[in-house]
């Protein structure tokens, strides 16, 4: 499933996101349970993120594997990606690594200074 994210306030959300109903637990099992619960509330799980973020336009694709192979797709995103964003605490070590997984799009790294955010591209390392 694919959506775009929205953003609401983190105490106005449904407190029954994080409660697991135990009669459900107990008559189906933690695995069957688990699978309700994420069914019942899919969207507000994977498609809700706190307002503070809501300038980020984020788009979220979510794919769910019921089986316990536990492998991973590959999802095809040549073309859908312009570009990575790494917020200003991103570490240091790691931005060699966020460098060698860019494949044809620009990486830039947020900074804060005097009060706002400004861009700095991300060189090789």
């Amino acid at each position: 499933m694919a959506d775009d994210v929205k953003y609401l306030y983190h105490d106005r959300l449904d407190s029954s996101l994080l409660t697991f109903d135990g009669n459900e637990i107990v008559d189906s099992g933690v695995a069957a349970a688990t699978i309700i619960h994420r069914q019942k509330h899919f969207s507000k799980i994977y498609f809700t993120k706190n307002l503070d973020y809501r300038d980020e336009a984020e788009f979220r694709v979510v794919v769910l594997d019921e089986t316990e192979s536990r492998e991973f797709t590959e999802l095809p995103v040549a073309g859908l990606i312009k570009g990575v964003i790494l917020g200003d605490r991103f570490p240091d070590a790691y931005l060699p690594i966020a460098k060698s997984l860019q494949l044809n799009y620009e990486t830039r790294r947020l900074k804060w200074n005097n009060g706002r955010y400004f861009e700095l591209r991300v060189e090789s390392v």
